[in-house]
């Protein structure tokens, strides 16, 4: 079973270091960015994969279809 999480705010300070840890850990990640470029750019930069999806995270809809 693949171990999957969802990073809420990949672009900020704990995002990113949740997602470090997770990736390490080899969790597949998806994360919720409202600019899939400055999100892109993040996970380059944290040397991490992960499946962007653009949305708010107040908006119930868009982490659901994220998740």
């Amino acid at each position: 079973m693949t171990k999957r999480a969802l990073i809420l705010g990949l672009t900020g300070g704990y995002g990113g270091a949740m997602a470090k840890e997770l990736a390490g850990a080899g969790y597949e990640l998806r994360a919720l960015v409202r600019d899939v470029e400055r999100g892109r750019a993040a996970a380059q930069a944290l040397g991490v994969t992960a499946q962007l999806w653009r949305g708010d995270v107040l908006a119930l809809q868009d982490v659901m279809r994220a998740a």
